[in-house]
This record gives C-alpha cells, structure tokens and sequence, in this order.
C-alpha cells in the first residue's frame, strides 16, 4: 500500500569510518563537509574536467595536419585542462597557447606565429564539445564559443558493507536557490564492488529549485556497498565555485498504510528583524526563512507503528536533524521538493490511543538552517 509520511534520520554516508571522495573540491570545502550534520558546511567543487578515450583528441593543422592526444585524467580546474592542452599541441607542433577563464567558463586556443587551424570538421574521440568549440567548419584557434564549467563532477560514497538505500537527497541553504540547474544530468549510481563503469543500479534524478529528492523504487535491489552521485552541468553561470552542496543517503521509516490526516499547516517564517526610525524609516536585518509544519496528524497506527514513530523521536529528540516527506508518491503539492524538508521536530509528539492497539500521533517540525 502507498504511504504518505516518511522520514528519513539516518544518513548512511555519515555514519563513522564512511569513505567519502570527490572529482574535486575547493580547498576549505572538502568532500566530507558534504554530509557533516551542519547544514553551514558545504562541499563546494572546482569544476574538474574528465577526459578519457572518448574526448581526448584535439585535431589542428599547423600547415600539416596534427592531432594531439590529451592524457586521460580527472582535470580539477579548467586551468588544469588548459595547461594539458597547451603541453600536448606543443609536443606535436609549436608556439601554441591554451587559457581558461573562470569568469567567463571559456577556453581560448591560439599560437602566436603560424597557421592555426583548428580542425573542428574531424571529430573523432574529439574534445571539441568539452572544450565548448561547437563550429561545424574549420577555424582559425580562438576563444570557444560556449562555456564550460566542467564536464562532470563525481562524489563517491564507500558505506563500507551493503546497505539497502531508500532515500537520496541532494541540497543547500533553505534561502537560496538549488545551484545545480534544472538542466543538469545527474545521476545516483550504486554498485557491489568499486566500480562506477559497471554500477548494478543507475537512475537519472532530477534537480528541483531547491534540491534533489528521490526514493528509489522499493522493488529494485538497493542493498549496494558503493555509491556515486554524478552531476555534468557545463553551461552554469554560477559554476563552478558557486556550488556549495550537501548530500543524504539514508533509508526511512512510515507507518504501514495511509494514515496522514488532512488539515496539517505549513507556513514559511520570516524572522527577520524590523525596526523604525522616529522619523518613521524602515530598518531590516533580514535573516534566513525557514519552513514550519504542525498539526500533522497521523491516525490508526498499529502497535508496530507506534513503537517506531516512539523508536525515531527517541534517536532524534529536538536536537538531531530528520528527513521528513509528507506524501512523496501522492504528490498533494507542487512536487516532492514542497514538502520534502530536512527538519527538527519541535515539540514532542502528542501520541494518543484510539481503540485497543490502534494510535494516532500530531507531529510538528521547524526546518534546520544552519
């Protein structure tokens, strides 16, 4: 039967002695700020470039036709790529120059003596695209036409033995909007052993505006020991330093059938501080809003269900943050990502007894911001 109430208070890639690593990472934001319980500490890429025998050629003619091959390598920086670039045209020509900008995203191929074409007509195994050079004829070496941020970046989860995952979120502050754009490629890929080329489970997730929520299908075989979150968003303006990201793999928990009683209430909370002058001038000191739900009933919950309601607030308390998700496969709202928070509960749940065996519970819960 659906369910329509789930939360979610163990994050698996937290847990002690977790194995956490990225494609690459700024150096006061490293991968295991990722998943620290505060939600302030972020992961924050620096926008690596993968090439591999797919991407690895750049075909120019200096005169005579040259191809230059690119050594296969998770580049950390678009300067990192750049420098490889320029290294290998030189190996097989000379006085070329390769640059990135990290403002602009864009790559910028030249030679300062001689023909320069670039070759953009023979595109086998080419960087081209990569690089953002996407002219169907051949051209003299310029700037590309179309930035690139990177070409993907990969975070790795070793939860160390097989676990079943029932739930994947990937997030940032409440108060701005999600950085990865809404047409990004992303990917959760699980596997049995350590390798992302033969990952067992892959599913496309998509990002919202204020995240990625997921729930893989509880008929799949989640229970994997390795994890990979893999994102391509190349054409981000605000990337790649201005992603900052926090990554959940949990599992859940839900009473068994659909219990969720209609009439909970929701309301986003400004707390900002407002004062006026004597003159009557607005002054703010604006501050992060956040989202808070209560009166959220949950009616005839067996005895199993209420020792498990009572199991989770009893790990939680008010201090320890939970996922929690009011109806993910129903969908009362605009999406998942409405009402799919990761919060505190506020006050302790109210549980009452309805007939013999048979419980109902009011829940409230305030957003976590920091």
């Amino acid at each position: 039967m659906s369910t329509n109430f789930r939360m979610s208070y163990n994050n698996l890639a937290a847990a002690d002695g977790v194995v956490l690593s990225a494609s690459s990472a700024l150096a006061s934001f490293p991968a295991s700020y990722a998943v620290d319980p505060f939600r302030s500490k972020k992961w924050k890429p620096k926008g690596s470039f993968r090439i591999d025998a797919t991407n690895n050629k750049i075909y120019i003619n200096d005169g005579t036709a040259q191809t230059a091959t690119l050594t296969s390598a998770v580049y950390e920086t678009g300067s990192d790529l750049a420098t490889e670039i320029q290294t290998q045209l030189n190996a097989v020509s000379s006085s070329w120059t390769c640059t990135y900008s990290s403002t602009t995203g864009l790559f910028t191929i030249d030679r300062t003596a001689g023909t320069k074409t670039l070759v953009l007509t023979t595109t086998t195994t080419a960087a081209w695209d990569t690089l953002g050079y996407l002219g169907v004829a051949d051209q003299d070496a310029a700037v590309a036409d179309i930035r690139r941020n990177h070409t993907s970046e990969r975070y790795a989860i070793d939860i160390l033995l097989a676990q079943t995952v029932m739930f994947f979120a990937v997030y940032q502050s409440p108060d701005s909007q999600f950085c990865i754009s809404d047409t990004a490629t992303c990917y959760l890929k699980g596997s049995a052993t350590n390798d992302y080329d033969t990952a067992t489970y892959s599913v496309a997730v998509t990002p919202t505006a204020s995240g990625i929520y997921y729930f893989p299908d509880s008929a799949v075989d989640t229970e994997l020991r390795y994890w990979w979150f893999d994102f391509i968003d190349r054409e981000n303006t605000d990337g790649p330093e201005g992603f900052s990201l926090k990554i959940w793999l949990g599992d859940y928990v839900s009473p068994a059938g659909m219990n969720l009683v209609s009439g909970f209430s929701a309301r986003t909370i400004d707390p900002s501080l407002i004062r006026v002058s004597s003159n009557g001038v607005k002054y703010f000191n604006r501050k992060t809003k956040y989202l808070n739900i209560s009166n959220l009933g949950i009616e005839w919950l067996s005895g199993a269900d209420r020792v498990l309601m009572n199991d989770a607030y009893a790990y939680c308390g008010k201090t320890r943050p939970v996922f929690v998700s009011i109806d993910p496969t129903a969908i009362i709202s605009s999406g998942i990502d409405e009402f799919t928070k990761l919060m505190y509960f506020d006050d302790d749940p109210d549980q009452n007894q309805l007939r013999y065996n048979m419980y109902a519970f009011k829940l409230s819960f305030t957003e976590v911001i920091g």
